[in-house]
């Protein structure tokens, strides 16, 4: 995905319900996303920070808890509120055998609704590193 994005300025991370369609005039192929999500989404309870870019350019930081996760991605409430296909960090505090373990993510916003609580939104992230 990252390297996708430096080389083309059109580059997007969201694949469900997408139809994607390749091959030459005449020999086409084409392959069909889920419309749902394929990985189990787990409730959780970590510490993040986040770091990136609001609709209105101003980078931010924000400290939250991500209570939705799975392999591909979280659903993460913020104050702030970034800008849609944007960048950005997230790095969560786990426990581990030796304590809290910081785990740095780096993902792409796919989606933004209302949040759970007044003055948050919902952004849902797909994670590509």
């Amino acid at each position: 995905m990252r390297q996708a994005r430096e080389e083309f300025d059109s580059v997007f991370a969201a694949s469900e319900g997408m139809v994607i369609t390749l091959g030459a005039p005449g020999d086409r192929v084409q392959a069909h996303m889920p419309g749902t999500r394929t990985a189990l989404r787990r409730e959780a309870q970590f510490h993040a920070k986040v770091c990136g870019v609001t609709e209105g350019g101003k980078d931010f930081e924000e400290e939250t808890i991500v209570r939705d996760i799975s392999l591909q991605g979280a659903l993460i409430s913020l104050k702030h509120l970034p800008r849609l296909q944007s960048e950005l960090q997230v790095t969560m505090e786990a426990p581990g055998a030796d304590g809290l373990q910081a785990m740095n993510l780096r993902g792409y916003v796919v989606r933004i609704d209302a949040g759970p609580e007044k003055g948050h939104v919902a952004v849902g992230v797909v994670f590509t590193d």
